[in-house]
């Protein structure tokens, strides 16, 4: 199951998502992380974005799988913590209006 939207992710998560992924030091490497966000923030199609960034379409889908399998981690970890994140934001609210009463 993909996490990820194509054309739907912001700039700014998917260049979050790159630094959990490893990449070679290389200018190919550098290709595919702009191929990759702009597959998913700008919304280019997988032939536009490899023929723009000159990358191998392969090498693409199994890079974006491997970030995509990251966001799926991360979102597994939202959802374990929002239970209780979401309990602590509701007792400082309660805590402030007792405070404001």
């Amino acid at each position: 199951m993909n996490v990820l939207i194509h054309g739907g992710e912001s700039l700014k998560r998917v260049e979050s998502l790159l630094k959990l992924v490893t990449f070679k030091k290389s200018a190919k490497s550098e290709d595919m992380k702009e191929a990759i966000k702009s597959y998913l923030a700008d919304g280019l199609s997988q032939l536009s974005t490899c023929n723009l960034h000159n990358v191998d379409r392969n090498n693409f889908l199994r890079k974006l799988a491997e970030v995509n399998e990251k966001a799926k981690v991360v979102e597994s970890i939202k959802e374990d913590d929002w239970p209780e994140y979401s309990a602590f934001v509701n007792s400082r609210k309660m805590t402030t209006l007792r405070e404001v009463s």
